[in-house]
Formats: structure tokens, C-alpha cells, sequence
């Protein structure tokens, strides 16, 4: 997979409830990594507010100015195969027309 510089990646899966703390904190430890091996990039990570059915909670990871060198890793998400009940959700997101900014 490529991306244009301007797009917006964003990755939402789940994880067992008494999984999330360890799960996140692998996720920003991988997210600190292609941080220092692509500079410009930016990455978090957020926690749905509400639980699934199951107990299970969504985790979603978001990354702007992701280099194309780095998307297929992040499409694949292998650090998160321990964790992940389900399928793993990759999405981009390109500014909508005539959009240049964030609104002030």
C-alpha cells in the first residue's frame, strides 16, 4: 500500500477487556519506534469510551505523515496479533475539497 503525504491513516481493532492496558502500551511502545525512524510523523493512540458486547474494547491508532516505506507495516499491525480479538481496520482519510488546514 502507498499513501499521498496529505493522507491520515486511521486503524481501530479490539481487544479483550482485561488485555488493554498491556495492549496499549505495546501499541505506543511500536508507535515510539516508527517515530524515530520516520521524523514528521505523527501518532496516538485512543480507547472507544464504551465497552462491546463481549467486554471487549476498541483501540484506535492514528497516524498522520505516515512515510509509504512504513505503511504496509502499519497496514499489518504485528504487533497487535497478540492482542486483537477480530479483524484489524486500516482506513485513510485525505482532506475534503477545498480544505488546507484546521479550522481556526
Amino acid at each position: 500500500m502507498s499513501a499521498p503525504a496529505a493522507a491520515s491513516w486511521v486503524v481501530y481493532w479490539r481487544t479483550r477487556a482485561e488485555d488493554l492496558v498491556v495492549a496499549s502500551a505495546a501499541v505506543r511502545a511500536w508507535q515510539r519506534s516508527l517515530l524515530e525512524r520516520a521524523p514528521g510523523l505523527q501518532a496516538s493512540l485512543w480507547q472507544r469510551e464504551d465497552t462491546g458486547p463481549a467486554g471487549e474494547a476498541t483501540l484506535m491508532e492514528v497516524y498522520a505523515g505516515l512515510p509509504t516505506g512504513l505503511a504496509d507495516e502499519v497496514a499489518a499491525g504485528t504487533p497487535t496479533t497478540a492482542w486483537r480479538v477480530g479483524a484489524r481496520h486500516v482506513e485513510r482519510f485525505v482532506p475534503a475539497p477545498g480544505v488546507t488546514g484546521a479550522v481556526a
